[in-house]
């Protein structure tokens, strides 16, 4: 896309960010210069809109007027591509921290709190926060955005186990993941928002990522390793996962392979005996 195309009252100008849903263009309105970013979602030949973009554009006009929450401004239907009209900000949290040292980090917390108890406030979750998705002006004021994924949360279930609506439990970043959805829970409730933003509270101040794996299985031994393995008596409803006892025979088995064999003996000879 060239720079500089016009929609409507705005003229489109550099990219400033991307996803796997579509990209975020800094515009400037002709008629007011205000500063604005739009994101530009392709719907492809067949001109239908995809799940995503529709669960987007619901959860922002429902939770419009909310504070801390990325005010939707308007909606563009043109040459098969949606556009999403919202307030520019320079940063997200993730690029704030990097580049800033001085941090009021009670303001900004308290913000983020304000901003997903209103979320679940109306009924929906998130899930999927994370820095990158939370949007900072200049004066560390901060806006929840991104809710492609994002659900209304009907029922509000407190067990696992109970019989409240089904959703998908591969959603949330990993590194941002709670350990109900990491076993395969797919009736969970609002508490999975609570998880992300602790894991994100704490990257803001230590910079670095609190539960750091490259698969779903390594982000259950880092999040076990530090918290503890929890227990029937302990965490009933999160050891009758569907997942849990496949994640303590893999650690039974890597606790054999350890003991049986250490990294000097032939691989394949490991191998064959896995195989």
């Amino acid at each position: 896309m060239q720079d500089n195309k016009k929609i409507r009252q705005f003229i489109l100008q550099e990219k400033v960010g991307y996803g796997a849903f579509g990209d975020v263009y800094k515009a400037i309105d002709e008629n007011t210069n205000e500063v604005f970013a739009i994101k530009r979602i392709f719907s492809g030949k067949s001109q239908q809109i995809d799940q995503s973009t529709i669960r987007e554009i619901s959860a922002l006009s429902s939770l419009k007027g909310q504070n801390h929450i990325v005010p939707l401004q308007q909606v563009i239907f043109e040459k098969g591509c949606v556009y999403i009209v919202l307030p520019f900000y320079p940063y997200n949290l993730y690029g704030f921290i990097k580049k800033y040292n001085e941090i009021n980090y009670k303001k900004i917390f308290k913000q983020l709190i304000l901003g997903v108890y209103n979320i679940h406030k109306l009924g929906f979750m998130h899930r999927d926060l994370k820095p990158l998705n939370i949007l900072v002006d200049e004066n560390q004021n901060v806006y929840i955005s991104d809710f492609g994924i994002a659900r209304m949360n009907f029922g509000q279930c407190r067990n696992f186990n109970s019989n409240c609506e089904k959703h998908s439990y591969e959603v949330i970043t990993l590194h941002f993941r709670p350990p109900e959805n990491l076993l395969g829970c797919d009736n969970y409730h609002v508490s999975v928002d609570v998880w992300s933003l602790g894991c994100v509270f704490y990257q803001v101040v230590m910079k670095e990522i609190l539960f750091y794996g490259d698969s779903q299985i390594e982000m259950l031994f880092k999040i076990f390793s530090k918290l503890g393995t929890p227990s029937a008596f302990i965490a009933p409803s999160l050891c009758s996962l569907p997942l849990f006892n496949h994640f303590l025979d893999f650690i039974q088995l890597s606790i054999y392979f350890s003991k049986s064999y250490s990294l000097k003996q032939d691989t394949k000879e490991l191998i064959q005996l896995i195989g």
